[in-house]
């Protein structure tokens, strides 16, 4: 239960924040259109992704779905797998890839990891290793995928190292780092 109650809350965070400042990287209006889908713009806006130096899966590329619809005649958005927000927020090897039509749009993602980046010198007075930040959170996803979507019983080695990691990201301000994300106008 800890392990599914701390990553679905890990979840539902970078909902807030990081997924919502990358809606705005896509010019999707916030924040008057939090969690809502934007009738106007007709479609889903698919934006495929490439890893160029590690690779966090078992593939080296992941599309992420902006302003999808939860379910048909819904006006609520399905949110992203956090493992692609993740990998789109916080790890730079990640670059939109050169055939998708939103290339133009690879420098608003790196300014805008440059923008997680200043948030967090602005709280720390000190640089963060985006890598693993991104790490201690996929530890958090893990666990809890296991827990949820496998059914499989959690050892106590796991869920100490989602306590551990959980921890990181109470120390590394991650929380505070969000909530600056949520009230950040990009578009």
């Amino acid at each position: 239960m800890a392990a599914i109650c701390l990553g679905k809350m890990v979840e539902d965070e970078m909902n807030l924040g990081v997924f919502n400042i990358f809606r705005g990287v896509f010019n999707i209006k916030l924040p008057q259109y939090f969690n809502r889908v934007q009738n106007e713009l007709n479609s889903p806006i698919r934006i495929d992704f490439i890893e160029t130096q590690e690779s966090y899966d078992d593939h080296n590329g992941f599309t992420l779905r902006f302003n999808e619809w939860r379910f048909p005649r819904s006006n609520k958005l399905k949110y992203q797998k956090t493992s692609c927000i993740r990998k789109l927020a916080f790890v730079p090897s990640c670059n939109i890839s050169p055939s998708d039509k939103h290339y133009s749009k690879k420098e608003a993602v790196v300014a805008t990891r440059g923008k997680i980046k200043t948030i967090y010198k602005s709280i720390l007075n000190k640089a963060i290793d985006l890598s693993k930040l991104a790490e201690n959170l996929g530890i958090i996803a893990d666990t809890r995928n296991l827990a949820i979507h496998n059914a499989e019983p959690i050892r106590k080695d796991d869920l100490d190292k989602t306590i551990k990691a959980f921890e990181y990201l109470v120390d590394m301000h991650f929380f505070e780092m969000n909530k600056q994300l949520q009230e950040c106008r990009s578009n």
